[in-house]
């Protein structure tokens, strides 16, 4: 299973889909996970703490995209992240569905299968 983790585009985001230890729990689980450069910046992990438990850092991001079974971040995909990904690809984030229409279309149509969190406060708020 190949695992790709990409940073996220939003720089005010402050969390990271996917710490070290848990890269490593995954990798002794037969995962290969390869990690967008800069992963871990926002929370002061460098890359070479990723390649120390066995993450290899993307060179390209097209092809990371592409080739990995499994894309893991926080946040919903841009049109070219969508577009670069592989049919049959699960993408785990965090989507609302019911404000990115178009979003879920492209997805439907990439023949992608989606894991989502609903993250839409006004779902929240008790009547």
């Amino acid at each position: 299973m190949k695992i790709f983790v990409p940073a996220d585009k939003d720089t005010s985001e402050t969390r990271v889909s996917l710490m070290p230890a848990d890269s490593e729990r995954l990798i002794k689980l037969g995962a290969e996970i390869e990690a967008q450069a800069g992963l871990g910046q926002s929370v002061n992990i460098n890359d070479k703490q990723y390649e120390a438990v066995g993450v290899k850092i993307s060179k390209d991001n097209e092809s990371s995209f592409s080739g990995a079974q499994i894309i893991l971040r926080i946040n919903s995909p841009d049109n070219q992240d969508i577009q670069n990904l592989s049919e049959g690809c699960i993408h785990i984030s965090f989507l609302d569905p019911f404000n990115n229409h178009d979003v879920i279309k492209k997805f439907i149509k990439k023949k992608n299968f989606r894991f989502c969190q609903i993250w839409n406060k006004s779902l929240l708020r008790k009547k």
